[in-house]
């Protein structure tokens, strides 16, 4: 690790952990993509521009930094194999922070053993500071998950492996609080910190730390 880089990703830190001190609320992470030729970036370019390749980091930490702020509402139906009972989830934003809010940057970029590195930041508005406080809050459970995605499948897979993360956190929340299956899980979930996406063989990998809600269960009426 080069120190211009280690400098960066301690300054990360040191923000994340002041977010809650300071009045002004601003969330920031060092998001990253591995530049593998075999693995396709959703760009209109076979050999995308350094700064096309930042909007695509800058659209993903979008996404995550709206995760961490407002979180996103979720059902979870387990797999049962006994009932025919297959499994889904569906995973929706509350609320997303607007494609060109002014507080939502890129403050730098570089390249290194063939990983692309955007340093990115969003200041959050006054009146969003309450939606991440209140996620902070200690009265709210946590839970952790790691998520796998198949690479070949595009740079959506990046967000699918986050999904599957988050899913698999829901997932073994319940089976520590619910002793017999449940037909359906609702409730409210949203992410912790900046998850800890890698890239290895063909497969992306993703670990989340959530917070989250169980507002409903619904449990099966027969066996």
């Amino acid at each position: 690790m080069s120190t211009s880089r280690r400098d960066i990703l301690v300054a990360v830190s040191l923000a994340c952990a002041l977010t809650l001190e300071a009045d002004e609320v601003f969330l920031q992470g060092v998001f990253s993509i591995r530049l593998n030729p075999l693995v396709p970036l959703e760009t209109n370019s076979a050999s995308p521009s350094e700064e096309e390749i930042a909007t695509l980091l800058l659209e993903e930490a979008r996404w995550i930094f709206s995760g961490m702020i407002f979180g996103f509402s979720y059902s979870y139906t387990p797999l049962d194999r006994t009932r025919r009972v297959e499994e889904e989830f569906t995973l929706q934003p509350l609320a997303e922070i607007p494609w060109g809010d002014p507080g939502l940057r890129v403050l730098q970029t570089w390249v290194e053993d063939h990983t692309f590195y955007a340093n990115i930041s969003y200041t959050l508005r006054e009146d969003l500071t309450h939606w991440y406080r209140t996620w902070q809050s200690a009265k709210v459970e946590t839970s952790e998950g790691e998520g796998l995605s198949s690479a070949l499948e595009g740079y959506t897979a990046r967000k699918k492996a986050v999904e599957e993360a988050v899913k698999q956190a829901i997932r073994e929340y319940a089976r520590a609080r619910i002793f017999n299956k449940p037909m359906t899980l609702t409730g409210k979930v949203a992410l912790a910190e900046p998850p800890r996406l890698t890239f290895s063989g063909d497969r992306y990998r993703a670990h989340v730390r959530t917070f989250l809600t169980l507002e409903h269960v619904e449990p099966y009426t027969l066996f």
